[in-house]
């Protein structure tokens, strides 16, 4: 049997923050919460890490990405050349 690779995250780590640089799910593996636990997990590496903010970036017809980082606790900051969104991690959420 093949393995396939079903999601994936890129991040970068500052002192104090962390950015999601990108995160993809497999067209075959959508709709099954898995861009939702792939985001939870970045969250909580940038966190392990030390961060106390997450920031990321989405294309501006990219919907179906904005609402699950506005469910995740994203919240869009104007005032930038392109969307940039953070999140102040409560541990509680994040933890299981």
């Amino acid at each position: 049997q093949r393995e396939q690779v079903l999601a994936y995250v890129g991040l970068t780590h500052f002192p104090g923050w962390g950015h999601l640089d990108r995160i993809a799910v497999a067209p075959s593996a959508q709709n099954g919460g898995l861009g939702r636990e792939s985001l939870r997990f970045a969250i909580g590496r940038v966190a392990a890490m030390g961060a106390k903010r997450m920031a990321l970036s989405t294309q501006g017809d990219n919907v179906r990405s904005q609402r699950l980082y506005a469910r995740m606790g994203f919240r869009r900051t104007l005032g930038h050349d392109y969307t940039v969104r953070g999140v102040v991690f409560d541990r509680t959420k994040f933890t299981r």
